[in-house]
């Protein structure tokens, strides 16, 4: 393979390519089937370089192996797609989130409250959603959430409410506050953007705040803090930059990478980098990276020495599958990397780089071991 074309593929790798640089490259890979495949490897490899060198479980020499493996030839890889295949997938990103809300106003359905005219939409696992309110605000919403509104908002306020993942770009509109109400927090914008993940099946709700600023309202509580809210609500404003976490049991929570603050008398220490928080807390994270917990939003996938266990969550609501393992000891294997359009096998090769475990996929589900699997026949 040439110098030109090794630099080709590395501008499309990373999304750098001209359209000639891509015209080029779909003339290359008409040339020769081995051309696919050759771009196949590099594909595979150029999405581990994140993991391999941010992981603190990398072995250098398992590493150096696979490489060698796959230069070789003796590493498998997936039938490779047609570059053009590729590229319409990458085009079809600005058409996804645009699509999905079009064909998701077939199930916008009346809430049950007639007299707010709430209509609702809804996203299932390994889909995303896109929606435009009557004020402008623009709504992303993750995979398995809903989102419910006002066909119009009135003139007092502008009330949505979520369960699930949502990204918003609120609409400035100083006299009607933009209230997004979860289970257990309001979260109160006039004008900003901002994150909040607030699935049923998770013991905590959380706000990301990307730019502006909200406050953060608990509701229904029992002892008074330092607050100035109305009755029955206790009030945390954020910063950009910043995250606030609120806790629906008691957990244990790591301490030892954050700058946290937690509005609640109830905290108790387990160790240097643990702490017990009490039900109904709210840890407050005074800078966090924002694109951990935004870049769904854009298709992307980002996480940061984050466990397995719970990079299994996103994976199962981001390509609808669900993760059984074999072995507890692989929960708490921690990677970090950063993909862009990714198959879920590209990503388990991936991520192998970085700790040593096997994977197989029966249909809608992935089994995780430390010992090579063999599916039973009847299954």
């Amino acid at each position: 393979m040439n110098n030109n074309i090794n630099e080709i593929i590395s501008r499309v790798l990373s999304g750098e390519a001209s359209s000639d640089e891509i015209q080029l490259l779909l003339k290359w890979f008409q040339e020769n089937e081995e051309n696919s495949k050759e771009f196949a490897r590099y594909e595979k490899l150029w999405n581990a370089l994140e993991i391999i060198s941010k992981s603190n479980k990398y072995d250098s020499q398992r590493a150096y192996q696979k490489f060698k493996d796959y230069l070789d030839g003796t590493l498998s890889v997936e039938k490779p797609v047609s570059i053009l295949s590729r590229l319409s997938r990458i085009a079809a990103l600005v058409i996804f989130t645009s699509g999905l809300a079009f064909l998701a106003g077939y199930y916008l359905n009346p809430g049950s409250d007639q007299s707010a005219k709430l209509c609702q939409i809804t996203t299932p696992k390994g889909s995303k959603a896109y929606v435009e309110l009557a004020d402008g605000t623009k709504v992303w919403l993750n995979a398995e959430s809903s989102l419910k509104y006002p066909e119009n908002f009135d003139s007092e306020g502008r009330n949505v409410y979520l369960e699930g993942e949502g990204y918003f770009e609120v609409a400035k509109d100083k006299n009607r506050p933009f209230i997004v109400h979860t289970s257990q927090i309001d979260i109160k914008a006039l004008g900003t953007v901002f994150n909040v993940k607030s699935y049923t099946s998770e013991d905590i709700i959380q706000t990301t705040l990307v730019e502006g600023s909200v406050v953060i309202e608990k509701r229904n509580l029992n002892r008074s803090e330092n607050t100035s809210a109305s009755a029955g609500k206790s009030a945390t404003y954020m910063k950009p930059n910043q995250q606030v976490t609120f806790y629906k049991t008691t957990s244990v929570i790591d301490i030892t990478s954050k700058t946290s603050v937690i509005k609640s008398s109830d905290q108790y220490v387990v160790s240097k980098s643990e702490k017990i928080v009490k039900k109904d807390s709210l840890l407050i994270d005074k800078k966090v990276d924002i694109k951990l917990f935004t870049a769904w939003k854009d298709n992307r996938l980002v996480f940061d020495n984050e466990p397995f266990e719970s990079l299994s969550v996103k994976l199962e609501r981001r390509f609808n599958m669900k993760f059984s393992f074999m072995d507890d000891e692989i929960r708490s294997f921690r990677f970090t990397g950063q993909f862009n359009e990714i198959s879920m096998e590209q990503l388990l090769e991936a991520l192998q780089f970085a700790s040593p475990f096997h994977y197989v996929i029966n249909k809608s589900e992935v089994f995780i071991g430390l010992k090579p699997l063999q599916l039973k026949n009847n299954e």
